[in-house]
């Protein structure tokens, strides 16, 4: 929970949406390191059940929310967050999307991808050396075989931690802020809000 999901949740707060970050790792544990950040989401990876029932309890805590239109809620994640909002589609939960920004792929048995009740948009970054096309095309072919409502963007050019402005600062290849493709991959997220929430 660091200063950048708390940004975001303000940036949505600021489209007049009610947002909710939630704290996946717990405890206050908070890194500047890609390592520390790489062992604490393969610690909670380790364990499915309990990576989904922790966004559950996220999502919970949102919907307990006086303001919540339960009719219209959505789950959108950056990184590790963004296979962390696959994960809560994958759990069944009743939401209306989930968008993921360069995050890792999950591949779902036929059963969890069946569960998937809302939409889904994944924004990815064609130049992200962490994911294999092959493995890509195994994981929309899983969603296809289920009959999810799904569709990605891919960006041209972008690589791993494309809206993030800090992600240079770790002199990492596989790391790079791209300014056009968090521009266009937070635009994208807008016009999915427009389709998927029933606005009066």
């Amino acid at each position: 929970m660091n200063d950048y999901a708390r940004n975001r949740a303000q940036q949505l707060a600021e489209l007049g949406y009610v947002a909710f970050a939630v704290d996946m790792y717990g405890k206050e544990k908070v890194t500047t390191h890609p390592d520390q950040a790489g062992t604490w989401m393969k610690e909670v990876q380790a364990n499915v059940s309990q990576w989904r029932a922790r966004a559950i309890k996220g999502l919970a805590v949102l919907r307990s929310q006086a303001q919540v239109d339960m009719n219209n809620i959505a789950a959108i994640g950056y990184c590790f967050g963004g296979a962390t909002v696959i994960q809560l589609a994958f759990s069944g939960e009743e939401i209306s999307g989930v968008v993921s920004f360069h995050g890792a792929l999950p591949l779902p048995t036929g059963k969890q991808a069946r569960k998937v009740k809302g939409k889904m948009l994944i924004a990815h970054g064609n130049a992200d050396p962490f994911l294999k096309e092959a493995h890509i095309q195994k994981f929309r072919n899983a969603l296809d075989k289920a009959n999810v409502d799904w569709y990605m963007v891919i960006y041209g050019g972008a690589r791993h931690s494309f809206t993030n402005p800090g992600a240079d600062a770790h002199g990492m290849d596989a790391l790079q802020y791209n300014q056009d493709a968090d521009r266009r991959s937070w635009k994208h997220m807008q016009l999915f809000f427009e389709e998927i929430f029933q606005t009066p």
